[in-house]
């Protein structure tokens, strides 16, 4: 199994547990199966967006690393994005309060368990950007 999907599946267990406890988003009443679906819809927007975002910073800032805070900034971000389009496309299903605090507790959640788990690297990542070194 790819790193992009073990990463997504982390997020939906993540993007479960926080709208499951309700926290800045939950399911509607009666509405777990549709609830299920939509946080495996949001989850996988949520970290394709994610990448997206970490990948054209890279290349617009000319980084070899983006550094955590830019990671975890764009995965938030998407995030947020993702549970406001669900939110409009389900409105009978997913009910969202504050979606950046939704969206900020899934993040924390999804990358702690993953770095706790070993699947995201913890050795040789720094919290800042690191810029490539200019060739001349």
């Amino acid at each position: 199994m790819s790193h992009f999907v073990k990463v997504a599946l982390y997020f939906f267990a993540s993007a479960l547990v926080t709208l499951g406890f309700g926290i800045g988003a939950g399911f509607a009443s009666g509405a777990l199966f549709g609830g299920i679906l939509v946080s495996a819809l949001v989850s996988a927007a949520a970290v394709a967006g994610g990448v997206f975002l970490t990948v054209q910073a890279r290349s617009l800032f000319n980084l070899m690393q983006t550094g955590r805070f830019i990671q975890y900034g764009s995965f938030w971000l998407s995030g947020l994005v993702a549970l406001k389009v669900a939110a409009l496309l389900f409105s009978s299903v997913l009910v969202v309060t504050n979606g950046a605090l939704a969206s900020l507790v899934a993040t924390a959640i999804c990358f702690t368990a993953a770095t706790a788990s070993g699947r995201i690297p913890w050795k040789g990542r720094t919290w800042l950007p690191v810029r490539m070194k200019s060739r001349k």
